[in-house]
């Protein structure tokens, strides 16, 4: 079995060092912005969703640690091509996922079980990413 904290700091690593998904997305039909005050931590998140609801592109800018910017980046790769339904329950039980509740999978978010300090440095993009398509949702009503 591998060691989720080896896990944890490989991807953190990889993800928190790539631009794949970073900047700003001109073509954004929703976006919202987090911030965590207890480490300065500043998420912004851009998606483009199309009208069958489905998430065909995402970027990111964040500004804070590398564990947000990970997150961030391995959010978005998990996120395009999803639908916003999918998406929007992912961002709910990745709460659960760092408390050892891992409904989802997510060996990244699960390696956060040993970090509890860190815990919302890895949900900050989730919940930003909620927060996106909460906005995205007030606007068709």
């Amino acid at each position: 079995m591998t060691d989720p904290l080896a896990l944890y700091r490989e991807l953190v690593i990889e993800h928190s060092r790539s631009t794949k998904y970073t900047g700003t997305l001109p073509s954004a039909t929703c976006s919202a912005t987090l911030h965590n005050p207890l480490c300065g931590d500043t998420i912004t998140v851009h998606l483009e969703v199309n009208d069958a609801g489905i998430i065909t592109n995402a970027r990111y800018e964040a500004q804070g640690c590398a564990i947000a910017k990970a997150m961030a980046s391995m959010m978005s790769e998990r996120i395009i091509g999803q639908a916003v339904a999918q998406a929007k329950s992912w961002s709910v039980l990745s709460q659960a996922a760092v408390t050892g509740d891992d409904q989802l999978g997510f060996h990244e978010l699960t390696a956060m079980i040993a970090l509890p300090a860190r815990r919302r440095c890895a949900t900050l993009p989730w919940d930003t990413l909620g927060a996106a398509l909460q906005a995205a949702s007030s606007a068709e009503a």
